[in-house]
């Protein structure tokens, strides 16, 4: 879909923007996925789960298989425990959010 938008072959857009970013448009999206799943994951209380489906994965098993190829652990791990801050009394961490979409086009 990128291709025909860009007015390119599959083949052709796939390798100049190889060229540009050093990886393959497929590849760059599972990283920017992982990446958002990340910042999910560890800014906000969202479960694993939500965040899964939230960035476009079928699973919350296949996120946590990539989540831990690409950052070395679990995405589990990258839960980190509540601070209270103690001039607010409020918790350190956002209890919900909005994720941001990402689907496949």
């Amino acid at each position: 879909m990128l291709a025909k938008h860009a007015g390119m072959s599959q083949s052709s857009f796939h390798d100049h923007f190889k060229a540009v970013t050093g990886f393959s448009p497929a590849r760059y999206q599972k990283d920017f996925r992982l990446l958002e799943a990340r910042r999910l994951i560890c800014g906000t209380d969202m479960p694993i789960s939500t965040v899964a489906f939230a960035i476009g994965y079928k699973s919350p098993a296949q996120l946590s298989r990539d989540y831990a190829r690409k950052f070395g652990r679990a995405p589990r791990e990258d839960r980190k425990p509540r601070q209270i801050n103690s001039a607010t009394g409020t918790q350190g961490r956002t209890t919900s959010a909005t994720p941001h979409l990402i689907t496949e086009t």
